[in-house]
């Protein structure tokens, strides 16, 4: 005789979610690091001025963890208000 086992609340994702955060986390992470290489581009950067000021001030792995959580954080603004990035310099220097 085979033995029930209680049905549970089973969601489609539930397997799948753990693992794409991390390789989502890990994308953000690598293209922080691409940007850390290139200092001679920050100033191109709108949030050029607050990375120059993180690397100075943080070991380089945790200033690309920094800037993957800001890109993160760019990233969710722009997907919630459905708008493109249109921020100017000075816009994102008083945020910091």
């Amino acid at each position: 005789m085979l033995r029930s086992t209680p049905a549970r609340n089973h969601h489609p994702l539930m397997g799948c979610t753990g693992c794409f955060t991390q390789q989502v986390r890990l994308s953000q992470v690598q293209a922080a690091k691409i940007i850390m290489m290139r200092p001679h581009r920050w100033p191109d950067i709108s949030f050029g001025d607050w990375l120059a000021r993180a690397s100075e001030r943080m070991h380089r792995n945790k200033a690309a963890a920094a800037l993957a959580n800001k890109l993160a954080r760019m990233a969710w603004n722009i997907l919630r208000r459905k708008t493109a990035f249109d921020a100017w310099r000075d816009e994102v220097a008083v945020g910091v």
